[in-house]
């Protein structure tokens, strides 16, 4: 009798079709939360080189000409500013006017959280650049290291140092 029932049946039951459903679902989840985390990922990576290529353009761009908007400058002057989501660089042309150009890297989706100038925590921090000269001041003092603190869209912290010595933005593991 009970081969009788199973033989006629030609469909699937309410319980194996929900059994595959769940199975479906449970796979599902764990591939999509792998994938959501590994996005997450990139888009934090990619704020990072965003921030180190604004700050190699402007250090590039100083090191190539004295020009910007078609205008001479005599100095660059990039400030970094604890809990800002971009940095500025000020062209300092030879009448003494400003150019300021903010940089912003994606949608602002970082935070500076510190600025430390050879250990001792700072609100603000200048660079000062000449054109065509592989040199920099920091605040106007020789023989530094600034350390700058990334957070990145309320989730991952980076760390760089920029020395003095050729201003060249370096990657760090965070303390």
């Amino acid at each position: 009798m009970l081969k009788n029932i199973f033989k006629f049946k030609k469909a699937f039951t309410l319980i194996e079709i929900m059994i595959v459903i769940v199975i479906v679902w449970i796979l599902m989840t764990a591939t999509m939360r792998f994938w959501w985390d590994r996005i997450g990922f990139l888009n934090n990576k990619n704020v990072k080189e965003q921030f180190i290529s604004n700050y190699d353009s402007i250090y590039s761009d100083t090191l190539m000409s004295n020009y910007y908007l078609w205008d001479i400058f005599k100095t660059l002057q990039i400030k970094f500013s604890v809990w800002t989501t971009w940095f500025d660089a000020d062209y300092h042309r030879y009448n003494d006017d400003v150019i300021i150009r903010n940089t912003y890297v994606d949608g602002w989706k970082y935070k500076i959280t510190k600025l430390s100038l050879d250990g001792n925590s700072m609100d603000d921090v200048i660079l000062s650049f000449s054109p065509y000269i592989l040199w920099c001041k920091i605040d106007w003092l020789d023989d530094k290291v600034l350390e700058i603190d990334l957070f990145v869209n309320d989730s991952k912290n980076y760390c760089f140092e920029i020395n003095s010595d050729n201003c060249r933005i370096s990657t760090i593991m965070c303390k």
